[in-house]
């Protein structure tokens, strides 16, 4: 039987929360982590494709490329590079460029005494920026043992902040997804902002986030930000070209970095996994420049709360638990995959309105929900029921058991009116049979009887309802489509005589005394259904129409005949069977009842 409504819901609730908790759990100690983060990074590269984001602070980079490596000015060790670095500064600053990030870190030593005037170029640098008003962005390095600084007498001329941390955030497959905002000074514990966050509240001092670390929304493409070679922007610098200074720099955010393939400053990001970009790294000044437009534009990413995420997990446990639980073979193979396309469309909407949906757990719920409940339902509960109804299929057909176990417990004992064609058989002078046998024979012949009498029901889709010492009850019309049962009892009491006649060749040949029976057929409305206690019950049916069955059974002796079927039996099949009309019997309460001997079937 199917679950009842309170056992099937207490099931279907207890597996949800199971498999939620158990999503609760293994994201917790993140079994998940590195399945996230290439779901991350595919609905990334969908949202590329499909909504791309655009710059929309105004950053020009300029950087020291393979150009600037290539170039006769620049073939020496970079710590002598420092009188074009500042030159370059000095003219961004002397024309007007908003902010200035340097991702380069000043020495943490005095290179004077090697290089006279070393330190006094960059302090002019930094006290012409100051004067100006410029903020000039640079950085420190925090390593696992150690702090890489400036030099204090540089430190004395940069606000504090103006110097951020230059580490970016990876994750735990090396990946660049997101940023930390700000570190805790190890010796003062004050809130330090990373280089990239430095840059982006010197431009808009309005920044305020709650959360230390964001998403960052890279934008796609091989070159989304205005470059320049920094080989090009000296030339330009050292000839004072302030026309062109001042056109590409002027009210800019500009970043001067390393993009060079040479250098090691370079990092896997979402963008590595766009077609157009695969497997290419991504610099650190360009990497900077990406946190810096995605805090500028307040592009940002929001994960859902515990509570929330719990809940969804929940909620979709207890639709995967229902439908394995209660639906059918084809009902379930079509929805948990459709359910599984509308997941993913799901996740992939929200996140184009950058809202991370917790994907990979989900899928977990959807595939491990179902697999629970398809092995409780399939492995557990089915092996009883496959148990429940081998036992019924001793005493019913197939058909009927199935009927039976798949009626609800509230139903079960729910009986209904149904026209039926009533089969009575019953052996004639089993007395003076069962006088002369012992019990084991008088067994062993109702068996063998009794076997092959039930199958011919079977056979025609009856039902035994019941053996009454040599008599048998049986019904027809339960399992047929069609709504003529008097056939399928007509059909099987003439078989029932055949296979009585090769049942008795046999006992001849082994010398034991052949069988004889009468049949009766009526047809009718009748109540049918479980009738009994909770403890015992019985499939059968009753009404009047079966009494008039059982005499008519009673009377094939009388009036010599094998088979008496009823007038009303005679009227559903008269075109297909050939009888011979036996007279009237009586019934206490009835009106007469016109009889008929069956014969045969035509054709």
């Amino acid at each position: 039987m199917k679950f009842s409504f309170q056992s099937k819901h207490f099931i279907t609730a207890g597996l949800a929360i199971l498999i939620s908790l158990m999503a609760i759990g293994l994201e917790y100690v993140g079994f998940f982590k590195m399945f996230e983060l290439k779901s991350y990074d595919l609905h990334f590269a969908v949202k590329s494709h499909i909504q791309p984001s655009k710059v929309y602070a105004p950053i020009v980079l300029i950087v020291v490329d393979d150009q600037t490596m290539n170039s006769p000015t620049f073939r020496k060790p970079m710590m002598l590079w420092y009188k074009n670095f500042t030159q370059v500064i000095d003219s961004l600053v002397n024309n007007d460029a908003r902010t200035v990030g340097f991702d380069y870190m000043l020495p943490d030593v005095l290179f004077d005494d090697y290089l006279p005037g070393y330190s006094q170029t960059w302090l002019k640098t930094l006290f012409l920026a100051k004067r100006k008003k410029i903020p000039f962005i640079t950085g420190y390095m925090e390593l696992t043992e150690r702090t890489i600084m400036p030099h204090k007498n540089y430190l004395m001329i940069i606000e504090p902040s103006n110097l951020g941390v230059f580490n970016l955030t990876p994750d735990q497959d090396d990946y660049i997804r997101r940023q930390r905002l700000w570190f805790n000074d190890r010796l003062t514990d004050k809130k330090i902002n990373t280089f990239g966050y430095a840059v982006a509240k010197a431009f808009d001092p309005a920044i305020k986030l709650a959360t230390d670390t964001v998403y960052i929304d890279f934008v796609s493409g091989s070159a989304p930000f205005t470059t320049f070679s920094f080989d090009e922007v000296y030339e330009k610098a050292a000839q004072n070209d302030l026309e062109f200074m001042r056109k590409h720099f002027k009210g800019k955010i500009v970043l001067l970095g390393s993009t060079n393939i040479r250098r090691q400053d370079r990092y896997l990001t979402p963008l590595s996994n766009i077609v157009k970009t695969a497997f290419q790294k991504t610099a650190g000044v360009e990497i900077h420049a990406h946190i810096i437009d995605t805090l500028l534009a307040r592009r940002f990413f929001t994960e859902l709360s515990f509570a929330l995420k719990y809940a969804i997990y929940l909620f979709i446990a207890l639709i995967v638990s229902f439908v394995v639980m209660s639906g059918g073979k084809w009902f379930i193979i079509i929805t948990l995959p459709l359910f599984g396309v509308m997941l993913t469309g799901g996740s992939i909407t929200a996140f184009l309105y950058y809202q991370i949906f917790p994907y990979v757990p989900t899928v977990f719920v959807l595939i491990s929900g179902s697999g629970l409940a398809s092995f409780y339902r399939f492995f557990i509960f089915n092996r009883e029921r496959r148990k429940l109804q081998n036992l019924f299929e001793r005493y019913l057909p197939p058909e009927i058991v199935k009927k039976l176990l798949a009626a609800n417990e509230d139903d079960f004992f729910v009986g209904n009116n149904k026209r039926l064609c009533i089969l009575f058989s019953d052996i004639r002078n089993f007395t003076g049979f069962s006088e002369q046998k012992t019990p084991q024979e008088i067994v062993a012949r109702l068996n063998e009887y009794f076997d092959a009498m039930s199958a011919e029901v079977t056979a025609q889709k009856g039902i035994v309802d019941k053996f009454i010492g040599d008599g048998m009850l049986t019904f027809f019309g339960v399992l047929e489509t069609d709504d003529n049962p008097s056939l399928y009892g007509a059909r099987c009491a003439m078989n029932m005589m055949n296979r009585l006649d090769a049942l008795n060749e046999i006992w001849k040949s082994r010398g034991e005394e052949p069988f004889k029976i009468g049949i009766g057929l009526h047809t009718g409305i009748v109540m049918l259904g479980n009738i009994g206690s909770t403890n015992k019950t019985e499939f059968t049916v009753i009404g009047d129409v079966v009494n008039l069955a059982s005499r008519l059974e009673s009377m094939t002796k009388a009036l010599d005949a094998s088979i008496l079927i009823s007038e009303t039996v005679y009227h559903d099949i008269q075109n297909v069977i050939e009888t011979e009309e036996k007279g009237m019997i009586t019934i206490r309460g009835r009106s007469p009842e016109k009889t008929y001997q069956l014969l045969g079937l035509k054709n």
